[in-house]
């Protein structure tokens, strides 16, 4: 189970750190954290 959690918390940091880039960059993405 905690590995499932590291998993999905690099994935939400992936997440974040595309969305900063791009909006960075003057792009803005619409992202779903379930």
């Amino acid at each position: 189970m905690a590995n499932q959690k590291k998993e999905n918390m690099d994935s939400i940091l992936k997440k974040l750190i595309s969305q900063s880039e791009a909006e960075a960059n003057g792009d803005t993405i619409e992202l779903s954290l379930d």
